[in-house]
């Protein structure tokens, strides 16, 4: 009963979350965005979703069961991941809290690569490539600085973290601000979809309610992201989840997508060699 109160939640602050992102890319671009469904357009999440859930459905729903499961299958797994948080289902997953994220943070690369490689498209098929390199690149980073981030405070549970490491360890906060955007896809690290590229990169094939479960997982994962960054770094300080939400909105509004050479150069040539010194500095 917790996790499907919980799933409900999570999509509901999604929905909400697409319509602050675009509020804030409106007045960013000088024009008001979404005014008209209810209360300055407070209902315009609720149209959207009527919208593509009544959709008719494309002609690989019917001929690839995989296709149609994997949307499915990945945004459950973004809500397993919200239940093993907050549905305390057991002693073991809340003292290993830390070490659990690492392990399901690099299952959401199946979800990317098996959406395009199912929907036999070859845009989708290398927009699921390229996430697939991009995720497993910054896994890796982002798996060192978790464990730096373990070591200082000497604990893996989230609900023991009372130290803002964040604060008292700048760089190991500047690296992890650069790996979540990557981590989840996001501007400018997109490359998974790269609209100008790729059509929709590996979501392309995907429309009405499959879209709407890819697009619960992808935004649902920037909101777990950023409640991890506020607990893991700043001790659970609720200013900083909103901030890094919106830091999320901010990038999008304001940063060119990088290039993809550029982007694992990043990764494997400074990202990870300076994530291995500090480790071995700090720790």
């Amino acid at each position: 009963m917790k996790g499907a109160i919980l799933s409900v939640v999570v999509a509901l602050g999604v929905g909400f979350y697409t319509l602050l992102e675009r509020k804030t890319l409106s007045y960013m671009q000088s024009r008001k965005g979404p005014n008209k469904p209810g209360l300055s357009g407070m209902v315009q999440p609720l149209s959207d979703a009527i919208k593509l859930f009544t959709k008719e459905k494309t002609n690989m729903f019917y001929t690839s069961t995989l296709f149609a499961l994997v949307p499915v299958l990945f945004m459950s797994l973004i809500f397993t991941t919200w239940w093993f948080y907050f549905c305390n289902l057991t002693s073991v997953y809340i003292c290993l809290g830390a070490i659990l994220l690492i392990c399901l943070s690099s299952l959401s690369v199946y979800g990317i690569f098996f959406s395009g490689w199912t929907s036999n498209s070859k845009y989708a098929l290398m927009g699921s490539m390229r996430g697939l390199a991009q995720t497993i690149s910054y896994e890796v980073c982002m798996s060192i600085l978790i464990l730096i981030a373990i070591l200082s405070l000497y604990t893996a549970d989230f609900a023991s973290m009372t130290l803002p490491v964040g604060l008292h360890n700048p760089l190991l906060l500047a690296m992890w601000t650069i790996c979540i955007p990557a981590e989840t896809n996001r501007t400018p690290f997109d490359h998974a979809e790269g609209e100008s590229e790729l059509v929709s990169g590996f979501n392309t094939e995907y429309s009405g309610g499959l879209f709407s479960f890819l697009f619960i997982a992808e935004y649902g994962s920037v909101i777990l992201m950023s409640m991890i960054t506020s607990i893991l770094f700043f001790s659970s300080y609720t200013l900083f989840f909103y901030l890094y939400m919106f830091m999320f909105l901010w990038l999008r509004a304001t940063e060119p997508r990088m290039r993809y050479d550029t982007l694992m150069m990043t990764a494997w040539k400074t990202l990870l060699a300076l994530s291995l010194c500090w480790g071995l500095t700090w720790v």
